[in-house]
């Protein structure tokens, strides 16, 4: 098969699987299988923020020839990940690694456990995992044994725990040839996963096989039915993505077989746990008047709903196309709309889709235009495709003319994340990721990071995960100058949004913890963690420990000053959400309420000698400390004296002849003092004699 879709195919293989196509390139269109990203409704998303890409943690000091890869990831919850691969140790052989991410951290890589116990060769690979919650993943791939032949192996890991290594039962009597792999598991529930491979029987012809994992237990992998009467040249290939279980039992798998020196593109169900005869992809036998046709991708967001996506070839090419099913039944396939448009030089297929709900998904892929190799997006709606486009900005990237998209996930309808490789002027690889949100694409930007590690300028993005909208991961590989391949990791955080609220307008100066403010963080489809500091001004006034994105807490009594407070919250952000920060919202501090009291020494003094007239005043505020200020006393329109208050209290005395003889009514009054309201004693009668 002389175009792009084998090269797709071929680009995403791992060593060990390559040994394997060579030795089967006698078979008519030889290809090869290629690493399974889990569940084809498993997510990417928009909105989100991409973080810089990393080399696996643990992964160099494992890959010492240089030649390691990540080959799929599969992300349960917001930053909670998986992700498996293969690298070479220092005798050159391929090994498999798992790695976990946990609240958004990469935990270092993992040798798989108990390989050493399945009479092993030299070489393995991983080259699919699904997980169904966070810390329950089931991958799968190949080992090389002892005699030269390769099985087919799984390893589940279960409640943060990777099992053993074992060999997928029924597949060493299915594998009479001696070259068995996994290349696609689906997970619907910790421990219920689907596994399908392909296998050499003892015809030496390429076969398929499916089996399903219950509680944890695999049963025995058998061929999947009826594929064997269309295989009549006896070669199969299975796709990237290319199956995907909505439920238990209840799944879609696709690909393509030889017959008559022709490839054609099938697919077959599984309903209630039983497979159901592999047919022929309804309608392809009218397009694919080339005999080239390709299952490339499937996606099943609800049992008997699904979508599957590929490429087939006619009079002017190979174009891509989507088909359908619905209640359980496949409807026609048709090309994708637009792409005949853009489709130019013959060249395209859809590689990826990605279904959120029945009827809502999104496809990228590739088509060669005028300049070259271009990567597109396109988007059903209520069961509807838009027409195909091409993705926003990668023209700008992709200078030297080959861009796809290489893997695909939507987590909700309209919110997509997709990931690919473009070409630069100077023949360099390079990854890109693109964001859709809101059903609206963002242009396409290199994944931030992989250009300083990606020395060498030859690099490969071979899956995407997303839990939620913008909450991703992804992975592939990259080349480092003088040292090899690396795997790599890279993922996106969830954009946040934080509002603060109040539980009153209005609260008196040292009745502040009588107020309540409260702070919600959302994200897309998860309820962020973390911390979120509320702050008047710069000057921080509570922390809140957030619980399902929400949290409250109390200002301290006489924290504010009286007047207008402008409070916001600033969300720290975590491993999994972006930071944020509220708009203000205004919490009006009115005056502690005073009250004012006034004491009289005695209530009659001597003309002459008012001196022994001592008066005494204090001031208490409502919730609050003692006022500051000072009191004046004042008899009518006389000041009699003004106290300087300490601790809210004072005193004065009289001084003689200070007051004619008569009858005096003294009043202290005490203003308005920064958060404290104005308050006057009642009179006091002071009788001056002769």
């Amino acid at each position: 098969m002389a175009n792009r879709l084998a090269a797709c195919l071929l680009s995403a293989v791992s060593a060990v699987t390559l040994v394997f196509v060579l030795a089967a390139s006698a078979e008519p269109n030889a290809g090869a299988s290629v690493a399974a990203s889990g569940q084809a409704a498993s997510p990417p998303a928009g909105g989100g923020t991409w973080q810089s890409a990393q080399i696996v943690p643990g992964l160099a000091a494992l890959n010492s020839d240089g030649g390691a890869s990540t080959s799929s990831i599969s992300c349960a919850a917001p930053g909670d990940c998986t992700a498996v691969g293969y690298y070479e140790n220092d005798s050159g052989d391929t090994q498999p690694f798992v790695a976990s991410q946990t609240a958004g951290t990469w935990g270092d890589a993992q040798q798989v456990r108990g390989l050493a116990t399945l009479d092993t060769g030299d070489e393995a690979e991983l080259s699919s995992v699904s997980c169904a919650a966070a810390g329950d993943c089931t991958a799968g791939g190949e080992l090389e044994q002892s005699s030269g032949a390769y099985q087919a192996f799984v390893v589940t890991q279960a409640s943060g725990t990777w099992g053993k290594a074992e060999v997928l039962p029924g597949t060493r009597a299915l594998n009479a040839g001696g070259a068995a792999i996994v290349d696609a598991v689906s997970c619907t529930d910790p421990g219920d996963c689907t596994a399908a491979g392909t296998y050499i029987d003892a015809n030496s012809e390429h076969q398929a096989f499916v089996a399903t994992q219950t509680a944890g237990a695999w049963a025995s992998a058998a061929e999947l039915p009826g594929l064997g009467a269309l295989n009549s040249d006896g070669y199969v290939q299975l796709a990237a993505q290319s199956l995907s279980c909505a439920e238990p039992g209840d799944c879609s798998l696709g690909g393509s077989y030889n017959a008559s020196s022709s490839t054609q593109a099938f697919l077959a169900n599984q309903q209630s746990g039983t497979w159901q005869a592999a047919a022929e992809v309804p309608g392809t036998a009218t397009l694919n008047t080339g005999g080239d046709a390709h299952v490339t991708s499937v996606s099943c967001p609800a049992a008997g709903d699904c979508t599957a996506v590929g490429g087939f070839y006619d009079a002017d090419g190979y174009q891509p196309f989507a088909v359908t099913e619905s209640g359980g039944t496949w409807g026609d396939a048709s090309q994708l709309p637009g792409t005949a448009a853009l489709n130019t030089g013959g060249d395209g297929a859809a590689y990826s889709v990605s279904c959120a709900s029945a009827g809502d998904c999104a496809a990228g892929g590739y088509y060669k235009g005028s300049d070259g190799y271009q990567a597109f997006v396109a988007g059903e709606t209520s069961g509807t495709w838009a027409n195909a486009t091409e993705l926003d900005g990668i023209g700008k990237l992709n200078t030297g003319g080959d861009a796809l998209v290489n893997s695909l996930s939507c987590p909700a309808p309209g919110d997509c994340s997709a990931v690919g490789s473009y070409e630069t002027t100077g023949g360099g690889e390079q990854v890109f990721d693109v964001g859709e949100a809101d059903g609206s694409w963002g242009d396409a930007q290199q994944i931030p990071g992989t250009g300083t590690l990606n020395t060498a300028a030859d690099a490969y993005a071979q899956s995407v995960s997303c839990a939620t909208p913008g909450s991703c991961s992804t992975g592939g590989w990259y080349e480092e100058t003088d040292v090899g391949y690396e795997g790599f990791v890279a993922t996106e955080i969830a954009a946040t949004k934080t509002t603060v609220g109040l539980s009153r307008t209005s609260v008196s100066y040292g009745d502040e913890n009588a107020e309540r403010l409260s702070v919600t963080v959302t994200a897309t489809g998860a309820s962020p963690a973390g911390t979120v500091t509320l702050l008047v001004g710069t000057s921080k006034l509570c922390t809140v420990t957030l619980a399902g994105g929400t949290g409250s807490c109390t200002p301290s009594a006489t924290r504010l000053s009286a007047g207008p407070a402008k409070i916001t919250a600033d969300y720290a952000g975590s491993g999994v959400f972006s930071p944020s920060a509220s708009a203000a919202r205004t919490l009006t501090i009115t005056r502690a309420a005073t009250s004012t009291s006034l004491s009289l020494s005695a209530a009659t003094a001597s003309y002459g000698h008012e001196q022994t007239e001592h008066l005494t005043v204090k001031v208490v505020a409502d919730n609050a400390g003692p006022p500051a200020g000072s009191v004046t006393i004042t008899a009518g329109r006389t000041t009699v004296c003004v106290i300087d208050l300490k601790a809210g209290q004072g005193s004065c005395s009289l001084t003689a002849k200070q007051l004619s003889p008569g009858t005096y009514h003294l009043i202290a009054r005490y203003p308005a003092v920064r958060d404290y309201a104005t308050s006057a004693s009642p009179a006091k009668t002071l009788k001056v004699t002769k």
